[in-house]
């Protein structure tokens, strides 16, 4: 008889031990979550690569319980083997309300999208447009790996919506399989150029 009743209590023990450890775990997903560090610590591929993706959201726990979650994901590191400069607003551009993105470099350094042609031309001949953000998937340069690079910054880059719901600064455009490379990239268009949603 005494056997039955040890492995019950060793069974209520072994709960016991799991669900404290499944609040424990919980409860470091409140507040500045650890970063997470991605793609084996490489070099960004590009100099207007975004380096880091900062999520600031309210987690709901569906219990009657939420909190504020801060979550910073590191893409690449900068020049000089640096860390990206996640706490710097001198770096950072907008994709929506609650999503940052960072650059290694200033964001001053990229022109505002209105003021550059969308189509250049060399002479009679046109050249690939300028786009907002690029996203290229298995990226030689990279690793066979996925980066996203900036080229210009839109007006909801420094000013996201504020309204509910998520507004993004930029929505996918076209996007382009690369056979010789083997790689396939989208791009991206400015949203809000005359204040739609």
């Amino acid at each position: 008889m005494e056997h039955p009743q040890t492995f019950l209590l060793l069974v209520l023990m072994a709960l016991a031990v799991t669900c404290a450890s499944a609040q424990s775990r919980h409860r470091q997903v409140c507040g500045n979550v650890p970063y997470v560090w991605r793609n084996n610590n490489m070099s960004c591929p590009h100099v207007h690569a975004v380096c880091a993706d900062v999520f600031n959201t309210r987690r709901d726990w569906f219990n009657g319980t939420a909190c504020q979650e801060k979550r910073v994901l590191h893409n690449c590191m900068c020049p000089g083997n640096s860390l990206c400069p996640v706490n710097s607003d001198a770096h950072k551009v907008y994709s929506t309300r609650q999503h940052t993105q960072y650059l290694c470099q200033p964001v001053c350094t990229l022109p505002y999208c209105q003021n550059i042609r969308m189509t250049p031309r060399r002479g009679h001949r046109r050249v690939d447009p300028i786009f907002p953000m690029t996203s290229v998937q298995n990226a030689p340069e990279f690793g066979n790996r996925t980066y996203t690079k900036l080229d210009c910054r839109c007006p909801r880059h420094h000013y996201p919506v504020q309204a509910a719901g998520v507004h993004r600064a930029v929505t996918s455009y076209t996007h382009r399989w690369d056979a010789i490379k083997n790689t396939y990239s989208t791009f991206y268009i400015c949203r809000g150029y005359r204040g739609e949603h």
